[in-house]
């Protein structure tokens, strides 16, 4: 007797979508354009208005025809930036403006980053009055006390941050005369970057402000396991004794 065994084993369906563990690193430094140009990243609103760009001063204060020039702390990491200042670029004192300034920076997290975790910085901080809030996504970070124009500060947290959009917010308190600002930092954004086939274009993200992406090792994983399904087909057997 002649028997037919006919097996069919379907073992194809083996997808597999690379990962990679990476950092998004967005630069916060002030005053890193040209003096007397709009700062490149950060804009500031005043109070009870809306927030508009701020422009990169010298450093220096002046009123009237007299000049201070070493009256600011000062990093050379970047400049100090203000509202207000004269055609020298200097800055000059508020027409009565009192209150909280707000100092907003925004920076876009790769759509394909996975569960991104973030790392912010300051190695630098000074305010003129002072400095009294940090937040990142409207979460409050914990801000050392007693930042002013003459007393430096820094810090590091671990804020909340998102796929897309996020913003950080810095707040300075003016009592009257001269404000104005300066920051050092930067924050590291890491995760595992999905790597799709280019066609899907999923991290076709704006990556505003960012200094750089870094790839480490790649590692491959599996998102789907092997889909096995085995079909045994056995014929009977046809033919004649």
């Amino acid at each position: 007797m002649k028997k037919i065994n006919f097996i069919i084993a379907m073992m194809l369906m083996g997808l597999f979508l690379p990962m990679s563990a990476g950092a998004q690193i967005f630069n916060l430094t002030t005053g890193t354009g040209a003096i007397g140009t709009n700062d490149p990243i950060w804009t500031l609103k005043l109070p009870g208005g809306t927030f508009n760009p701020v422009r990169i001063s010298t450093g220096v204060l002046q009123n009237g025809s007299t000049t201070y020039p070493n009256t600011y702390v000062h990093n050379n990491c970047g400049r100090w930036i203000s509202p207000w200042l004269n055609a020298a670029n200097n800055i000059i004192p508020t027409p009565g403006t009192t209150g909280i300034f707000t100092y907003r920076m925004q920076f876009t997290v790769d759509n394909c980053v996975i569960n991104p975790t973030a790392v912010l910085n300051f190695n630098f901080m000074a305010a003129d009055n002072s400095l009294t809030a940090v937040r990142v996504n409207g979460n409050p970070q914990t801000v050392p006390a007693g930042i002013t124009h003459t007393s430096s500060g820094s810090m590091t947290s671990t804020p909340t941050v998102m796929n897309g959009l996020n913003t950080i917010e810095v707040d300075v308190n003016n009592f009257g005369q001269y404000t104005a600002l300066q920051l050092c930092g930067r924050i590291q954004v890491s995760g595992d970057e999905l790597h799709v086939p280019k066609n899907l274009n999923c991290c076709n993200a704006q990556r505003k402000n960012l200094l750089s992406w870094n790839p480490y090792q790649v590692q491959p994983v599996i998102m789907l396991k092997f889909f096995m399904v085995i079909l045994s087909v056995a014929e009977p057997d046809h033919s004649t004794e």
